[in-house]
């Protein structure tokens, strides 16, 4: 379970393959190689959600996205990225401020269950 305060950072736990980026912690990202890349990210909450990427501590246009409670949302779009540029996404706006994540699949093993946030990167060109 996580709770993310308005403006806060999503954390991404499970890190798998990673190429072109290295992870700086659960919530940052260092693009390694320049170019363009496709993001995609959803996000389950348990309240009216938005999220957004960040690229330089600075909302990144087009890439907003939201849904309603515990409903799964998702957000995609074409990024230009520079070798250095640091990634997060971000609780962006939701109606009570602070969104809870939390694997309602879980059952009695809170540790295995469906994901409630996942974000990948591909570089395009």
């Amino acid at each position: 379970i996580q709770t993310i305060p308005l403006g806060s950072p999503v954390g991404f736990e499970n890190v798998k393959a990673v190429q072109n980026f290295t992870v700086i912690d659960p919530f940052t990202f260092r693009c390694d190689v320049s170019g363009v890349y496709f993001e995609l990210k959803t996000i389950d909450t348990l309240e009216p959600n938005s999220c957004a990427l960040y690229i330089n501590g600075v909302l990144e246009t087009g890439t907003w996205f939201g849904a309603n409670s515990t409903a799964q949302d998702l957000g995609q779009s074409l990024i230009t990225l520079v070798a250095g540029d640091i990634l997060e996404v971000r609780n962006q706006s939701s109606q009570g401020g602070t969104i809870t994540l939390s694997p309602l699949g879980s059952g009695s093993n809170p540790t295995v269950g469906q994901t409630t946030a996942a974000f990948s990167v591909f570089r395009i060109a």
